[in-house]
């Protein structure tokens, strides 16, 4: 699947929201963009966030370690207490906004280093048979 085909037929307000917003996060740093079967993900040392292109909005969900009190949730899942996935709806570029930038620059610095107390320690050597 590629981002034209999650696109194609969707109206000019959702394709506008998500080149704004691809755009901005691939500006965080090292991002990794992948098209999936209905969503564009993007990535760091872990999955921080994606977007789905509907047919009259743009759903974004990204990942932070703390649930977020906003009008503008759509939904908040819960997965550990320090793992809390957000979604927004987007409903034009407009929308894609410093607040929703904000969250998703929060969401990449927190997935893109390692768990406190593990980026040091040295790994094991692999066994050898």
């Amino acid at each position: 699947m590629t981002e034209a085909a999650l696109l194609t037929g969707k109206p000019p307000e959702v394709q506008a929201a998500f080149h704004k917003l691809r755009g901005a996060v691939a500006a965080f740093g090292d991002v990794h963009v992948d098209a999936v079967k209905a969503s564009v993900n993007f990535g760091a040392k872990s999955h921080f966030a994606a977007a789905w292109p509907r047919s009259g909005r743009l759903d974004v969900e990204f990942v932070l370690d703390r649930p977020l009190r906003s009008r503008r949730v759509s939904k908040l899942q819960s997965l550990t207490a320090t793992k809390h996935v957000h979604w927004v709806q987007v409903a034009g570029p407009e929308e894609v906004d410093a607040e929703l930038l904000a969250w998703l620059r929060k969401s990449y610095a927190l997935r893109s280093t390692a768990p406190p107390g593990t980026a040091s320690r040295p790994r094991s050597p692999p066994r050898t048979a």
